[in-house]
C-alpha cells in the first residue's frame, strides 16, 4: 500500500518539523531570558508568563530590541510587576 506508506512518511515529516519550530521557539525564548535577567536581574512573574505565550515572531521582535530597551515596561509595557 504505497499511498498509506506516503501519508505516514508525510505526517512523520509534519511532526519533525512542528517539533523542530517548537524547540525553536523555547530556545530563544530561554535565550531572551538569560539576557532579560542579566540587564534586569530577577524577571517578574507577569513577564515570564508573557514569553511563555508569546510566538516565535513576537520573541524575535524582543531580542531585537532587548539592547537597546531602557527597562521591562519599555519592552513589554506596563506590567503589574
Amino acid at each position: 500500500m504505497p499511498v498509506a506508506r506516503g501519508n505516514a512518511v508525510f505526517l512523520l515529516r509534519q511532526c519533525f518539523h512542528a517539533n523542530r519550530a517548537e524547540g525553536k521557539a523555547e530556545g530563544e525564548a530561554l535565550a531572551l531570558q538569560t539576557l532579560l535577567r542579566k540587564r534586569f536581574g530577577a524577571l517578574p512573574p507577569d513577564v515570564l508568563a508573557m514569553i511563555a505565550n508569546a510566538s516565535l515572531e513576537q520573541i524575535d521582535a524582543w531580542l531585537e530590541q532587548v539592547r537597546d530597551t531602557r527597562s521591562l515596561d519599555d519592552l513589554f509595557g506596563p506590567t503589574t510587576h
